[in-house]
């Protein structure tokens, strides 16, 4: 995007919204001149100067008249890019009067304005304020569906965009926001048909071929995302968002190699996209690949907390590695984070009951198949061991309560 020079504002602002850090991160170092690790430490220190720094580099490269970063700088702002970059005139106001700095955008005396989540409430009564006088400005429409966005409020965004589509019809970046808000909602009905409208405008565009992707997806059908994703592809290989897409379809297809290619070249141009790294780890482990799932997703271990699903990742990684300690550990701390976590409550009992400690692992294991009815594995782990421990009784009531559980499951 940037070598075709599309990379606009409105896609950082768009992509920052839907949560795309590593597109974010790699498009400012991009408009900075910067290296993308440069980047991603000033983002990871959270300091105001080194966030602050990175934009002020990107707003000088591309000359926007406006940028608003959603991230919680804190004070001192002002004297961090007044040290950075000497006779820089700044000033700088905490909330709710920080949101004077988005008057001062919208009137273009200043080329950046920084406002915090806090201050989305008072930023949306100001903008419906000036939408009051001027109900089809376009910029102010703009604004007010990036606020909804931001509070979570897809269908009140999407009445937005749908507003400024009625004033500028081919305004693609609305349909596309539109379709992509829409594919989150259920039914999917309203998603394909913002599509269809979009498709009618710009049916050869990226964006417009990488929304039919997305909503092929949405719809359970993986397969008919890849012909318009290998599109995309051919037009910007190295597009971060269709990289993620693509490997997860190619993912979902069981088509392992293929999505390991996708997600090992999303993760070389963007280390820190969590969502690669972690689906990565996950395609390793089921082509017995454990190795290389231990090596991709060890940077993760620091950042990991009590995510419950990356705790059970762990474990996984590191039972296949032959680490049985350590992958209990993972999964007792996932047990902890998510009391009713059936996956790992299953490996705890499996692990358990190799160790010899057959009453916790008994334990565990009852708890896993009550917790999920979804969820069977448990139970045939339960069946096999009173199989051979002889305790036919167990065997038969653990079986029963499967067939209650699935009645339907040729097991």
């Amino acid at each position: 995007l940037h070598a075709a020079g599309s990379l606009t504002e409105d896609e950082i602002r768009s992509a920052t919204l839907r949560g795309e850090r590593s597109f974010v991160i790699e498009a400012l170092a991009a408009l900075g001149g910067l290296k993308a690790p440069v980047v991603q430490k000033a983002f990871n220190l959270s300091t105001a100067k080194g966030v602050a720094a990175v934009a002020w580099r990107a707003v000088d490269a591309v000359q926007v008249d406006r940028l608003c970063l959603r991230h919680h700088f804190g004070t001192g702002v002002d004297a961090a890019i007044s040290k950075e970059f000497n006779g820089s005139t700044v000033t700088y106001q905490t909330s709710p009067g920080g949101l004077a700095n988005v008057q001062l955008v919208s009137d273009g005396k200043v080329p950046m304005g920084i406002a915090t989540d806090s201050d989305l409430k008072t930023a949306g009564e100001m903008t419906d304020a000036v939408l009051a006088g001027s109900p089809r400005l376009l910029d102010a429409l703009l604004l007010k569906a990036d606020i909804l966005t931001a509070q979570r409020d897809g269908p009140g965004a999407v009445k937005v965009y749908e507003q400024v589509i009625a004033v500028q019809p081919r305004h693609l970046l609305a349909h596309y926001n539109r379709v992509i808000l829409l594919t989150r909602e259920r039914p999917l009905e309203p998603a394909v048909a913002a599509l269809a409208d979009m498709q009618k405008l710009a049916p050869k565009n990226p964006r417009t071929l990488y929304v039919q992707a997305l909503v092929a997806v949405a719809q359970g059908k993986p397969a008919d995302a890849r012909e318009p994703l290998a599109q995309v592809l051919n037009i910007a290989p190295d597009h971060l968002p269709t990289l993620l897409l693509a490997g997860s379809t190619e993912y979902q297809l069981r088509e392992y190699k293929r999505a390991e290619e996708y997600l090992g070249k999303a993760l070389a141009q963007a280390p820190s996209a969590e969502y690669a790294r972690r689906l990565l780890t996950a395609s390793y482990l089921r082509t017995g690949q454990p190795e290389k799932a231990l090596e991709t997703f060890e940077p993760m271990l620091k950042t990991i907390g009590e995510n419950p699903q990356l705790l059970s990742l762990a474990g996984e990684v590191y039972l296949s590695n032959n680490q049985p300690g350590r992958a209990a550990d993972y999964f007792q701390k996932a047990v902890v984070a998510d009391p009713k976590a059936p996956g790992a409550r299953t490996r705890l009992g499996q692990l358990h009951l190799a160790s010899g400690d057959v009453d916790r692992a008994i334990q565990d294991l009852e708890a896993a198949s009550a917790a999920d009815e979804r969820q069977i594995q448990a139970d045939l782990v339960l069946i096999a061991n009173y199989l051979r421990q002889r305790e036919y009784d167990k065997a038969l009531a653990a079986a029963q309560n499967l067939a209650k559980k699935q009645p339907d499951n040729p097991l």
